[in-house]
């Protein structure tokens, strides 16, 4: 940002969580769209009422995109999907159960949260990225169903990199 307020041509964009192709599955969509795909459950942490702003990558391109074209030098902008209603986690969670096909009750598995004072909901008010002229709005149910359908094309390329993941959690392959 200094650089930019000294006529470098900066921008900064502070972005919600990104999902989509190619995400590392340690990430907790493509961790969760794996273990499905693995007839493993998703570990859900609490109860599963955190709130995400679940912004599909490609959508968040076009916006960098978009930013760079109308956006002034030395601003920063926030890029959200800001979807209502929000999504929960465990909203995101059945849906990816839906789209694979797995019983929620069966493929969800609630553990204690391993970090208690955790943030319960992310947002970014977006109204900067507005002005600008900016209206992308997405459909995250489809988008989901897009990026599951993303890993089950590319099984070799997660499985490659799920035992590392899981090594992040402690847990197993």
């Amino acid at each position: 940002m200094e650089y930019g307020k000294k006529g470098y041509p900066i921008i900064v964009t502070r972005t919600t969580n990104n999902f989509g192709p190619w995400q590392f599955p340690e990430k907790a969509l493509p961790r969760w769209i794996t273990n499905l795909l693995l007839n493993q459950t998703i570990p859900l942490w609490g109860e599963g009422k955190q709130v995400r702003d679940w912004l599909y990558a490609p959508v968040n391109a076009k916006t960098i995109a978009f930013i760079l074209e109308r956006g002034q030098a030395g601003e920063a902008y926030n890029v959200a999907a800001n979807h209502q209603p929000e999504i929960t986690n465990r909203q995101a969670a059945e849906w990816l159960c839906a789209i694979i096909g797995r019983d929620p009750n069966e493929a969800i598995s609630y553990v204690p949260d391993p970090r208690p004072n955790h943030d319960f909901r992310y947002a970014l008010d977006t109204t900067k990225l507005r002005s600008l002229g900016w209206d992308e709005t997405g459909n995250p149910r489809e988008e989901f169903a897009k990026t599951v359908s993303w890993y089950q094309q590319r099984l070799r390329w997660w499985q490659l990199r799920k035992a590392e993941a899981e090594r992040i959690y402690g847990g197993k392959s």
